[in-house]
């Protein structure tokens, strides 16, 4: 580790009033809703396998710089192969969470706050650090998968693509920028789906906080029965995601789009405003329905929506890859999160355990590939995870997917 520059301080917040004094630097960084500080403080609050905040303030001349939000939590650090958890040890770690690089992202001031990361390690408060998917051309990127010794460093870290679209200025300037052939097949999903369902079918908007019991309430009627909830993903209406979603609620900013048919929810979007970008948090459709492809027939309805707002610029899909991120977003970037494990005893169970688990992984699926024989394995492994969930349903803690 090197000294600390002349002129710079290091000032870290470990509890909410010491957070509070950096409310007026935080404000002035902060780009994303996760990274928000009163979102942060709601999760602190929200979540109870939380230990303490951890923030980092980078001072150069008495002006604050940089800042890294993370805390100081246990999680449960699940070991897979492909769907199939295999075995979850508890691990403390400091998470950096997704956003949460703030500021002037120099490579001496990132190399400044990863020098503050290891004291974490070094001074055995933590057995892991995990930087929830960076930037892959990010200085912060670069030095945490350089840095770190063989027995620390991430070997198996996955890299996804991030999509955004620009908001268009109306949903008839969308359909023309399509293909002749996709805007077709775009009008003539609402088309069939009417035809076999005349006057049955109704679009609703809910974006007041009055409504939020019934939108929880219609989404998770849906949510249950997809192979996501299998999986532990995606929505659930549980205690954590009501109260990370209410009070973006009651700021204006939640927005909740329904199909239903015959008075029955079928298909969800869930999306929030931050600034000019409206980022997607949660969808599903019912299964049984999926010929019609609501979700698509939705996602116009919901931008017809978002362009009558007339301040949506961008439109962010959120985390994870899926075929309709590629066919509508515009533009992408590498993400992939990281981790830095300690060298005491619980850090090296861990990763040795995940090069074991990923690595028996990724060498199983190279031989599917090989063979063609990787879709028919992932539609499998699909419907015994779902088999599997209906005997055994999905914890009430699991974790939001916006915190």
């Amino acid at each position: 580790m090197s000294p600390i520059p002349e002129g710079y301080r290091i000032i870290s917040a470990t509890n909410i009033e010491e957070i509070e004094m950096m409310r007026n630097a935080w404000e002035g960084m902060q780009i994303h809703p996760i990274s928000d500080i009163d979102h942060y403080l709601n999760v602190l609050g929200t979540r109870t396998n939380v230990i303490r905040p951890h923030v980092i303030l980078v001072v150069h001349n008495e002006r604050p710089v940089t800042l890294a939000v993370g805390r100081i939590e246990k999680i449960p650090f699940d070991l897979k192969f492909g769907y199939k958890k295999i075995c979850s040890p508890t691990a403390r770690s400091f998470t950096i969470v997704y956003g949460g690089l703030l500021g002037d992202l120099s490579k001496e001031h990132c190399a400044l706050l990863y020098d503050e990361f290891m004291k974490l390690m070094n001074n055995r408060q933590v057995d892991l650090i995990r930087l929830n998917n960076l930037d892959v051309n990010s200085n912060m990127y670069h030095l945490v998968t350089t840095r770190p010794g063989i027995l620390s460093k991430d070997h198996f870290a996955i890299t996804n693509t991030h999509w955004r679209m620009s908001a268009p200025e109306s949903v008839e300037m969308f359909l023309k920028s399509r293909s002749r052939k996709h805007r077709y097949w775009l009008q003539r999903l609402e088309r069939v789906l009417e035809k076999d369902h005349p006057k049955e079918v109704k679009y609703i908007n809910y974006v007041s906080d009055s409504e939020l019991s019934k939108l929880f309430a219609d989404a998770e009627s849906i949510a249950k029965k997809t192979y996501q909830r299998g999986l532990q993903v995606g929505f659930s209406d549980s205690k954590e995601t009501r109260s990370v979603l209410t009070p973006i609620a009651k700021k204006g900013f939640l927005r909740g789009y329904f199909i239903y048919i015959k008075n029955e929810p079928c298909a969800f979007w869930m999306g929030q405003q931050y600034e000019n970008t409206f980022t997607l948090l949660y969808t599903g459709y019912d299964p049984a329905l999926r010929k019609y492809e609501l979700g698509t027939i939705l996602f116009v309805k919901m931008l017809e929506d978002l362009c009558s707002l007339g301040n949506i610029k961008l439109i962010d899909f959120g985390f994870g890859e899926a075929p309709y991120k590629s066919r509508f977003g515009d533009h992408n970037w590498q993400e992939a999160t990281i981790h830095i494990f300690s060298s005491n005893i619980g850090g090296l169970k861990i990763n040795t355990l995940r090069m074991l688990t990923i690595g028996g992984y990724r060498l199983s699926v190279g031989l599917l590939k090989r063979f063609n024989l990787l879709d028919k394995a992932k539609r499998s492994w699909r419907q015994k995870v779902i088999a599997q969930d209906k005997k055994d349903p999905p914890d009430e803690k699991q974790e939001s997917s916006i915190a």
